[in-house]
């Protein structure tokens, strides 16, 4: 079965670890794969999100109206079939990198 939340936060700053999955693999098995792409690439913005918020610097995290504000326009970071999705793609991924300008 899956890891407890914690853990697998702690595992996910570890850049070893996230160059090693794939976004379904650390997904809740007991739940269905997106039927859409569209709820793939929704469910991949919500993880480049969660990556922006998990970074060790607070001031490098984007504030919560900038989270806000990006839930409000959703866009799909990536088009590409759910399985194909790395989270080294999601992590390094552009989103986020200039919001210290909205602060």
């Amino acid at each position: 079965m899956g890891k407890h939340p914690g853990e697998l936060l702690s595992t996910l700053s570890s850049s070893s670890y996230v160059q090693k999955f794939m976004l379904n693999e650390i997904l809740d098995p007991l739940l269905s794969h997106p039927r859409s792409q569209k709820m793939a690439g929704d469910i991949a913005f919500i993880v480049v999100i969660a990556f922006a918020c998990l970074r060790g610097r607070p001031k490098a995290q984007p504030t919560m109206k900038l989270v806000s504000q990006e839930f409000l326009h959703i866009k799909s970071p990536i088009a590409m079939p759910f399985h194909e999705i790395s989270l080294i793609e999601l992590k390094n991924h552009e989103m986020f990198m200039s919001y210290e300008n909205h602060k």
